[in-house]
């Protein structure tokens, strides 16, 4: 884990060091280097990063408001572990929201701004499977599905999903946690279904392959 003291990131400019902490943290629990229910110990974690024990906290403190950690008192921090039932109900809702949203997106006409997005992801999808990037793969499959989320005109549908941020993207981590190789790959194709579909338009075609495929990381989570 590095070392966040470079003020000149440029991603880090105009964050407090909590936030910075918090997004390090997020990402490593996201890419799978924390599992669920390991212990997040402070001091530990301030060392690596090379800052004191109170962003560290606060940090912690926000990842439990995301849902990520959970706090036990007199026993500290944990990653959080996700229970099959609930993954059953996020990929319910998942299943109507965000299938809903990409049929509107075809139906109103496939931007080629979003459809350029899209094919950015798929692209960053390969080459994190080529390299064998774990993190990569999940950074660029959360961002595919973002695109369609961000970009539908339903505002009710929109703020729905991203109030469901967190709990989808550790619906996804979990799926990430479990692939093997055969299942990398057809991760892959499947997304490259789902854009193919987009492109020609079809609407409740789009509907019904997106709720497939949300049914496909449900079940590899499982695994």
């Amino acid at each position: 884990m590095a070392e966040i003291t470079n003020p000149n990131d440029p991603f880090c400019i105009g964050l407090r060091l909590s936030d910075r902490v918090c997004d390090v943290l997020r990402e490593q629990i996201l890419s799978g280097v924390f599992t669920p229910g390991e212990r997040l110990n402070e001091v530990k974690l301030a060392h690596k990063l090379g800052v004191s024990r109170a962003p560290v906290r606060e940090a912690i403190l926000q990842l439990a408001n995301e849902g990520l950690v959970e706090i036990h008192p007199h026993r500290g921090a944990f990653v959080r572990s996700i229970e099959e039932q609930e993954l059953k109900e996020i990929a319910e809702v998942r299943a109507l929201l965000e299938a809903a949203a990409a049929r509107e997106l075809v139906e109103a006409g496939l931007h080629p701004e979003i459809e350029l997005l899209l094919t950015q992801q798929l692209d960053a999808m390969q080459k994190a499977v080529a390299n064998d990037d774990k993190a990569q793969l999940m950074q660029a499959h959360l961002a595919f599905h973002e695109v369609i989320v961000k970009n539908t005109q339903n505002r009710v549908m929109r703020t729905l999903l991203l109030q469901m941020r967190d709990q989808i993207a550790t619906f996804i981590r979990l799926g990430h946690l479990h692939f093997i190789e055969e299942s990398v790959e057809s991760l892959v194709k499947d997304h490259q279904q789902l854009l193919q579909v987009m492109q020609q338009g079809d609407g409740p075609t789009i509907e019904k392959a997106y709720r497939n495929h949300i049914r496909f990381l449900h079940k590899t989570s499982k695994s």
